[in-house]
């Protein structure tokens, strides 16, 4: 797997995803660590020209979800709206099966999930020195009792600045998401540590700052 980027487990089964390739690992924990497939990213859901990239895994109630950015160019200055690829995961062998897509944000760092929702920091386009992507969003998808899901993004609340880089949920009460650009020299990040409920990560208002 080159440069990899996420891993996640379900039983026995491995998955792995890297940035460069795109591509999804299936490892048999229970037979030596053996690679036992592996998947591109759809044929069906690509764009000629374009470049995309693994960047997170989680799985949720029998299914994986993959996380992939794309550069409808090629390079990395110019971002379209990132894919969470859903697959359903035979239990008996650890083989996916794809089933659904969504879109979210642009450039998207994150997949974390927490109970039925999947919270992705997405960046709205390339890492800038000196400022932020006014595009940049939380998107949350949610994944309906029948394994559906629907996506929804979340713009940054009045007083917060910076880009969606990264969140971690302790519990209902404790959320903390990280906002930053890099200075204009790239010398260093500019960023701050936001404190909220879940709740409110649908619908914040001005930020608690940490």
């Amino acid at each position: 797997m080159a440069n990899l980027h996420a891993v996640a487990t379900s039983g026995s089964y491995l998955y792995a995803t890297g940035y460069d390739l795109a591509k999804i690992a299936l490892v048999d924990m229970s037979n030596s660590y053996s690679q036992t497939a592996s998947y591109d990213f759809l044929s069906s859901l690509a764009v000629t020209g374009a470049s995309y990239h693994g960047e997170g895994l989680a799985v949720y109630n029998g299914y994986l979800y993959a996380l992939y950015t794309c550069n409808p160019s090629g390079g990395y200055s110019t971002y379209d709206d990132s894919y969470v690829v859903q697959y359903e995961i035979d239990e008996d062998d650890g083989i996916l099966t794809y089933k659904s897509y969504v879109r979210v944000g642009k450039n998207a760092f994150t997949l974390e999930l927490y109970e039925n929702k999947l919270y992705i920091c997405a960046l709205g386009g390339m890492q800038n020195g000196g400022n932020y992507n006014t595009a940049t969003c939380l998107s949350i998808v949610t994944i309906g009792s029948n394994n559906s899901m629907t996506a929804a993004n979340v713009s940054l609340a009045t007083g917060m600045s910076g880009d969606f880089r990264d969140i971690s949920i302790a519990n209902g009460s404790n959320a903390y998401i990280l906002l930053g650009y890099y200075d204009s020299s790239y010398a260093k990040l500019v960023g701050k540590i936001y404190h909220s409920t879940v709740a409110n990560l649908a619908s914040p208002a001005t930020g608690q700052k940490r």
